[in-house]
């Protein structure tokens, strides 16, 4: 709370989220032009990040495949012992710079009327 103080200038206060019949008080409310950015911006990433897990796993050659049903693997245990593991080389770089881009992808939401939601004190209260 000590530092709360010296670092926000005022007292470090806790709200926890109750739930009443169907509303629910307490906690953070967001806006629905927050709420759009966000759905928005999950959507697209989600995307992105599937249709790099399909290339990495379409990567692993077709051999691979072949071998396992020669060895009397099924479907699932190629998958899991044989072509994940090589595919994850192809898939771990790319979801990094994902990562670096949805900062950019935010900047660019709070320049579209967003606004950046970072903890803030409820003025309105004080």
């Amino acid at each position: 709370a000590v530092v709360g103080w010296f670092v926000a200038g005022q007292p470090l206060e806790l709200s926890k989220p109750t739930l009443e019949g169907l509303n629910t008080q307490g906690g953070r409310v967001y806006s629905q032009q927050f709420m759009a950015l966000l759905s928005g911006l999950v959507i697209y990433t989600s995307a992105f990040i599937a249709e790099i897990v399909r290339a990495g796993i379409q990567s692993v050659s077709k051999g691979q495949r072949e071998a396992a049903t020669a060895l009397g693997l099924g479907g699932f245990q190629t998958l899991r012992l044989i072509i994940f593991p090589q595919a994850l080389r192809v898939i771990v770089p790319p979801p990094d710079q994902e990562l670096l881009a949805g900062h950019r992808h935010r900047l660019s939401g709070s320049l579209c009327g967003g606004r950046e939601h970072h903890p803030e004190p409820d003025r309105a209260r004080h």
